[in-house]
């Protein structure tokens, strides 16, 4: 697996069962970690916004595309 690439399941029987990969956000420049015990995460592109989850997941479950502003941090190697 890939360092800048996480894999997540969407959906739950089987046939169903389609496999997305979609950017760490962990290896993104625009995340950001928040005092916020009950949403960790935060990204500088969206900043009013602040989550539960890596921000690159949800983008993918509101719109059902990977994240068009993930940014690889410098220097990390793919």
């Amino acid at each position: 697996m890939q360092l800048d690439m996480i894999d997540i399941t969407i959906g739950e029987e089987p046939p169903q069962k389609r496999i997305s990969r979609t950017p760490n956000c962990l290896t993104c420049e625009h995340l950001s970690i928040t005092w916020n015990n009950n949403f960790p995460y935060a990204c500088d592109i969206f900043p009013d916004d602040i989550y539960r989850m890596l921000p690159s997941v949800v983008v993918l479950n509101a719109t059902g595309r990977m994240c068009p502003s993930f940014k690889l941090k410098s220097g990390i190697q793919q």
